[in-house]
């Protein structure tokens, strides 16, 4: 009878230690997910746009929960007026703006103007920050600045790498939905000048016609709107990517794969004792209990199918922080048009380095796509010092 009681207490102790290893593994993977930067004596030390002989200014914007957030706005002229191409760029985790000014550099060659911002990690006070959640919130407070302070006719285009990667292709998920309306952030000149000028006695006439024909002018009111709403659709008008993750919680699992010394085969997510996946679901039961929200939605997988902006995704194929299975994830459930997207997968290559391998050729990629959507006829026109560019340099 002993051995059983050994048995037994040998069993319960083993449950004990491995349930107070996985909730232990759940808290340390929340707190890493949601705590604040730690700040450093360096954050400040940083190139600007004029370091890469760019004019630029410090643009100040708020979110929605209030916190203060700051961006570099790099405008370009083409023939002594505002580029109407706009680029805005969402940096990757725990970075600042200034990482970068090296594609920046490549856009403004093109003809771009260009929008960089922070996201509240380095925000003045320290905020929490998460990987990809509040951030969201960050890239539409950045975007609603540049709806209202971009040309008439200005199209835009976004640009993501990593997180920041998934934060853009979630807001223009949110923007393709509606979750977002963007409409009222776009000025109208023209409507409003029509209003203003119009005499006081047309006003009350046109009025009196409103009520007295209120069914069909609701008709033509929903026509417009819906023809309004596509105008405003259109304004986003692409989106370029790279090792963008499609779930928050896949990212997770592989990391818990890849660092936890667990017993690799046999404790992963599809080994024989599937102790990561415990961890993995013990994360997400505390971030959502302490923190109101679930890493599996976050990120632009669950809203996928809505996103129809024309999409380029790069990934890299030996990238260990977000496998490229999750590129092939983001491919085939986005919504966007077969003939509207792109695939293509960097070898031998690891987390956001194909920029690293050829700049230019990494460049010229992107802004081959955005030239496409934007219907540039020729980008080396909008060139100011073609003798410096990365796209007039041969490879």
């Amino acid at each position: 009878m002993r051995w059983q009681r050994w048995v037994g207490r040998s069993i319960g102790g083993s449950f004990f230690v491995a349930g107070t290893y996985v909730v232990g593994a759940g808290i340390y993977g929340t707190r890493q997910i949601n705590d604040t930067r730690k700040r450093w004596f360096s954050d400040d030390f940083v190139m600007t746009p004029e370091t890469l002989r760019m004019p630029y200014k410090s643009v100040y914007f708020q979110t929605r929960d209030g916190i203060e957030l700051n961006g570099w706005f790099v405008e370009q002229t083409v023939k002594g007026k505002p580029s109407s191409n706009l680029i805005m760029c969402c940096n990757p985790y725990n970075q600042d703006k200034s990482t970068l000014l090296g594609i920046c550099r490549g856009f403004w060659d093109a003809g771009y103007s260009v929008l960089l911002f922070d996201y509240r990690s380095h925000a003045k006070p320290p905020r929490e920050r998460t990987i990809g959640y509040k951030e969201v919130d960050d890239a539409k407070a950045a975007l609603s600045w540049l709806l209202e302070n971009k040309p008439k006719e200005g199209k835009i285009g976004l640009v993501g790498a990593s997180m920041g990667g998934a934060v853009a292709l979630r807001l223009c998920a949110d923007v393709d939905s509606k979750r977002f309306d963007i409409s009222k952030y776009i000025k109208n000149p023209e409507a409003e000048e029509i209003e203003n000028t119009m005499p006081i006695s047309q006003q009350k006439v046109d009025e009196e016609t409103e009520t007295n024909d209120e069914k069909i002018d609701n008709r033509s009111s929903n026509h417009s709107e819906q023809e309004h709403l596509k105008e405003t659709e259109r304004v986003i008008i692409a989106c370029a990517t790279d090792c963008a993750f499609s779930s928050l919680k896949r990212v997770l699992g592989a990391s818990i794969d890849k660092n936890f010394p667990t017993g690799g085969r046999l404790f992963s997510q599809k080994g024989l004792i599937p102790l990561h996946s415990l961890i993995l679901e013990s994360v997400c039961f505390i971030n959502q209990f302490w923190y109101g929200y679930n890493p599996e939605n976050v990120g632009p997988e669950c809203e996928l199918s809505s996103l129809t902006t024309p999409l380029l995704i790069l990934h890299s194929a030996d990238d260990s922080v977000v496998p490229v299975e999750q590129a092939h994830i983001i491919y085939q459930k986005s919504g966007t048009r077969p003939e509207e997207k792109q695939l293509q997968i960097v070898p031998n290559t690891e987390h956001i380095g194909a920029y690293f391998n050829s700049e230019k050729e990494y460049i010229r990629s992107i802004v081959r796509f955005l030239d496409k959507r934007f219907e540039i006829a020729n980008s080396s026109a909008f060139v100011p010092y073609a003798e410096e560019s990365y796209l007039n340099t041969d490879l």
